[in-house]
This record gives structure tokens, sequence and C-alpha cells, in this order.
């Protein structure tokens, strides 16, 4: 992470001449990445964010106002700041009462509990948008999905998470990750519904959405880029594992769905990562594999000296591993 940020710092250099908003909007969406795993560097950008998007609003013209608020909105909502969230967000709603200014004030009025007028901004700007655009009429039927299912409204929250399902499933590849967050969300209705049959059926469907990504982004590729293939879904396997603690009482399947999908994604990383190793042994030469085999070598002793923990790695035990980790790094 620190390697990548001095990287973006060089590239928001670079852009100090392009518009405030431009820059607020490539700001916002490297802190996104960095948001809940380093806050220390996301919670600067989102606070410069937030500056170049009211510079941007000071001196801008419609169309542009109506997305510089909804940018200040999105920037506000992720700082946590909910009443500034709105406001934003309700200025870009009446200059341009649009999907993206909806599902913005929609997503702010629900974390602050208004679902009920979360759930109004969404029914009436999908029913607009159906009659000018019918293609993008069910564009907000997962938020709506979202809200309803937070009031308790399961069947109508299922619906909708369906309804949006079916409607991406047209445009999008079966295997797209929008299809398979909408797959989890029926799953998490059914299980507030209590029938874990649907549920298990669900989570299997979408498990298995992520399980056919792995299968075909780990043939190609270095071992970092496969750590980020295996890495990007960790929420879906975050998910069954709680789910299966929370509910192994009432669902017997849930254990079993849990441990194939650990087993399975651990196993898709050894292949992977001895498959690798074999095709390329076969394509060097006799200098590169004693390269290969001093990688190996790294890897083994940063395995050993991780494992075996500062007690026995001694006062430079940081310094060691972040050693090894580097030298790993460069071999590879």
């Amino acid at each position: 992470p620190d390697k990548a940020r001095a990287l973006y710092d060089r590239r928001f250099q670079l852009m100090a001449s392009d518009p405030p908003d431009r820059q607020a909007m490539e700001m916002f969406s490297v802190a996104f990445i960095y948001k809940g795993t380093r806050d220390d560097f996301a919670a600067p950008l989102l606070a410069k964010a937030a500056t170049l998007y009211q510079q941007a609003i000071a001196s801008a013209r419609a169309p542009m106002l109506a997305f510089d608020y909804a940018g200040l909105g999105n920037v506000y909502y992720w700082q946590g700041d909910l009443a500034k969230a709105e406001a934003a967000d309700r200025k870009a709603y009446e200059l341009s009462p649009d999907l993206m200014s909806a599902g913005g004030l929609g997503l702010a009025l629900a974390r602050e509990g208004k679902l009920d007028e979360a759930l109004a901004v969404s029914q009436r700007t999908a029913q607009q948008t159906a009659k000018r655009t019918p293609q993008l009429a069910h564009e907000l039927d997962s938020a709506m999905g979202m809200v309803l299912r937070r009031m308790g409204r399961y069947a109508d929250a299922a619906r909708m998470f369906a309804a949006y399902r079916d409607d991406v499933s047209k445009i999008r590849s079966p295997f797209d990750t929008v299809v398979q967050l909408a797959t989890m969300n029926l799953a998490s209705v059914a299980v507030a519904r209590g029938d874990y049959a649907a549920a298990d059926k669900m989570l299997a469907s979408s498990l298995e959405i992520s399980e056919q990504k792995l299968s075909n982004g780990l043939v190609f590729g270095t071992e970092s880029v496969h750590q980020a293939l295996l890495q990007y879904d960790t929420y879906e396997l975050s998910a069954i594992l709680t789910y299966a603690a929370t509910a192994a009482a009432k669902d017997p399947r849930a254990g079993q769905l849990a441990l194939e999908t650990l087993l399975r994604r651990k196993g898709r990383a050894l292949d992977a990562t001895a498959a690798g190793l074999v095709a390329l042994r076969t394509k060097l030469s006799p200098d590169d594999q004693k390269l290969l085999d001093q990688l190996a070598s790294a890897r083994a002793t940063l395995a050993r000296v991780t494992v075996a923990g500062p007690a026995a790695g001694g006062p430079n035990y940081t310094k060691t591993v972040a050693d090894l980790d580097d030298q790993s790094a460069k071999l590879e």
C-alpha cells in the first residue's frame, strides 16, 4: 500500500491542472479502495475531495452542478457525515432527479433510518425512468430491496432483488459480480425469513459464481495477481463463515457449505501456485532456474520466521520479516 500511495500521489500531482471535480472524483475512487483497511491514507483523500467538490460547485453550471453535488454527497457519506450527505444529495436530486442522484439520496436517507422517504425517492425515480428509458427500469431495484429488507418486508425485498438479478443477467455474464451480489442479497432475505433451504441454494449459487471466476482467472498472471483475485471475494468467504457460525443450529448444511468453500479456496490457491511453478520451470534457463530456487528458499525462510513469531525472532523480527518479504517480491 505504501508503494501504491507514492504512485497515487504522483498521479494526483500530474492532475493538478485538471478541473477540481475531476481531481475530486479521482481522489474519491482511490480513497474508496483503501477505506476501512488504510484509513490513514483514505481519510486525507476524502477531505481533499470534499474541498475540491466545494470549489467546483462554486463555479459549476448545470448539468455539472448536479453531478458535483452528488459527488460531494458521496464523499460526505463515506466520511460518516450523514446529515451533510443528505443535504448535498438532496440538492443534486432537486437539480436532476435521475438514477445517480436518487441512489445517493436514498442511501443517505436509509442510513439515517428514514426508510419510508428513502423508498419513496427510489420508487418515484424508478417509475419516471421506466417511462423515459425502459431498459433502465430496474436500476434501483437493488436499492429498494435493501430498504424493504430493513423494513421487514421480506417478500417485497425478495421480489426486488430477483427482478434486479434477472435484469442484469440479460446484459451481463452469469458470472458477473453484480449478479453474484444480487444472489447474495436474495440469500440474506431467505435467512431473515427463516427459509434456510432457499438460503443454502442461493449461497451455493453465489459461491459457484466465485469459483468459476477464480477458475478462469487463476490460469494466467503472476502470484501477486492470483493473490489479488483470491482476496477480491473475501467478503463472500467471510459471509459464509459467519453464516455457518450463527445458523449452524438451525441449518446443518451451513457448516458443510462453509467448509467446502474454505477448502476449495485454499486448494485453488495451492493448485495455481504449483501449476505456475511447474510451467515456469520448463521454460527457464539454468540461471533462471537458480533464481526460482532462490525464490522458493526465500519464501520458505519467510514462512518459518513468521510462524516462529517475535519471541523466536528476537529484537530484529519485524525488520527480518520485512526484508524477507521484499526479497521474495524482487525475486518474483
